[in-house]
This record gives structure tokens, C-alpha cells and sequence, in this order.
């Protein structure tokens, strides 16, 4: 096509419009916020998930969650995958992710590290997107 919308009307004239390119490879603006949480060996991380963007994501899976702290080894406690759900535009949804860790010190110390989820969506027309954020983690 032209990329243009030509309308007439009788008697009334003649207008060009210019048509907006509709890019097909659109995507939601997904903004992972997470927090961490410390009793004993028991650490969980808390997430929200917002869709920042003007389409709607639909199930939303995490498929894995890997927590890597200074301290010392981690295993996952929670079963995966972790199904979210549909994730209207300009909403969040919230999940969470425990593992086991080392015991806090005594005096305790800070263990810092990185928490990494990757999982995938799907979009209104059926494509399926990969997603992956990793952020930077401090639990006392």
C-alpha cells in the first residue's frame, strides 16, 4: 500500500491521511521490583511484576529462579514452574521464590548477591516471549 487513507466525500472534499506504522514485533514494558527476607536457613525474595506498557500479557511463567549469594550455597525450595497469570497493562501481579541458605552470623553480616528468574509470556496474537532479569540482592 501507500501507507496513506485517502477519504472523499460528495461534495464535501477530499482528505489524505497518513496511516501509523503498526509494528508487529510490539512488546508489553515488564519492571521486575523484588525484596529479600531472612529467618534461619528460610530466605524467600519477593517479587512484583508491573506492566509498564499498553498490552496485555498472558501467561506469565517463571521457569527458573537462581539465587547466588556471597555466603555461601543456596538450593530452591520452591516448585517450579511459578505460574503467574495474565498481567493486565498498567497492573502488576506479585509472586515469590524461597530457598534455604547458610544461617545468618553473629554478629550478622550482609550476604549479597544476584537473583536471576528467566520464564516466558505470551502475547495477544500467540507469539511467546523469553524474558530474563537479574537483580542485585543484600539480606542480612
Amino acid at each position: 500500500g501507500t501507507g496513506y487513507l485517502n477519504i472523499a466525500t460528495y461534495g464535501r472534499g477530499m482528505w489524505r491521511m497518513k496511516l501509523q506504522d503498526v509494528s508487529l514485533d510490539q512488546r508489553p514494558s515488564l519492571n521486575f521490583y523484588s525484596g529479600i527476607s531472612r529467618t534461619g536457613k528460610a530466605a524467600t525474595v519477593f517479587y512484583v511484576v508491573e506492566n509498564a506498557g499498553d498490552m496485555m500479557v498472558n501467561n506469565l511463567v517463571i521457569n527458573t529462579a537462581t539465587l547466588v549469594l556471597n555466603s555461601g550455597p543456596t538450593s530452591l525450595r520452591t516448585k517450579m514452574p511459578i505460574y503467574v497469570g495474565t498481567i493486565n497493562y498498567t497492573t502488576n501481579n506479585n509472586f515469590s521464590v524461597q530457598y534455604t541458605v547458610r544461617p545468618p552470623t553473629s554478629p550478622p553480616d550482609p550476604a549479597l548477591g544476584t537473583m536471576t528468574i528467566q520464564g516466558t509470556y505470551k502475547l495477544s496474537d500467540g507469539r511467546t516471549i523469553s524474558f530474563t532479569d537479574t537483580q542485585q540482592v543484600q539480606m542480612f
